[in-house]
């Protein structure tokens, strides 16, 4: 198996599971560094943890469409992007190879693709 620098958090709950793959990691997210997320419908009412402790730390959101407007829902800033490398730009290639993103968050269902 070639690896790819990645890391999984397995729990039943969201937070614990992110919890756990940051920990895994040892990302130290700078102050001010973009964050990506992609979250499952199922997870969708969990990120509202998340985001109080991304909130403190001045994070810069992006999101995809129904990501977006879950974030939004929360009274948080966020920036929609595309999902889809063909449905526009900045789209989250562009900014995951531009650097505007320091951790990606994404979560997925069994019958969808992840980004």
């Amino acid at each position: 198996m070639k690896s790819t620098g990645e890391v999984m958090g397995i729990d039943f709950e969201f937070g614990s599971a992110v919890a756990k793959a940051l920990i895994s990691s040892g990302l130290n997210l700078n102050r001010g560094s973009g964050v990506l997320l992609s979250v499952a419908d199922k997870d969708k009412s969990d990120l509202r943890y998340l985001l109080e402790d991304l909130s403190k730390t001045d994070s810069k959101l992006f999101a995809t469409e129904g990501t977006a407007k879950a974030i939004a829902e929360f009274g948080l800033r966020v920036n929609q992007i595309p999902k889809k490398i063909d449905e526009g730009h900045p789209n989250v290639l562009d900014i995951i190879e531009n650097g505007s993103v320091g951790a990606v968050i994404n979560t997925i269902t069994r019958d969808r693709e992840t980004l």
